[in-house]
């Protein structure tokens, strides 16, 4: 019996190491956002972590977001889909191993006021 659990064992570590090396693989993914934005943010964005600046104006509460997978450590090209918001948002800096692979998406919403945003992050 001892023998059986052994192998069962074996099978699902390798298995568990399949899986992993796939996702470390992976070099597409989303992550998608939606806050609060008054005048200009920045989205900076390693790994599954985002996080958010005030470049200019009021700084509000953070945002919700979800990743469908992590940005890799690899140079990868990042887009932006603005899916609701009234301004302009553009990729201001692509990731690579000079930046730690990390992505940033400037929000500049020149209009007074704030303005709700959803945005559609992907890389590939």
């Amino acid at each position: 019996m001892s023998r059986s659990v052994f192998s069962i064992v074996l099978v699902v570590l390798a298995l568990a190491f399949v899986v992993s090396a796939q996702e470390e693989q992976r070099k597409d993914g989303r992550v998608f956002w939606r806050g609060t934005v008054d005048a200009k943010v920045q989205l900076s964005i390693k790994g599954i972590t985002l996080t958010e600046q005030a470049v200019i104006g009021r700084a509000m509460p953070p945002g919700n977001y979800s990743f469908t997978s992590r940005l890799p450590d690899a140079a990868v090209s990042v887009s932006v889909n603005k899916k609701e918001g009234r301004g302009s948002v553009t990729v201001i800096q692509q990731p690579n191993s000079e930046n730690g692979f990390t992505a940033i998406v400037e929000i500049d919403d020149s209009r007074g006021g704030t303005a709700e945003y959803l945005l559609d992050i992907s890389w590939q």
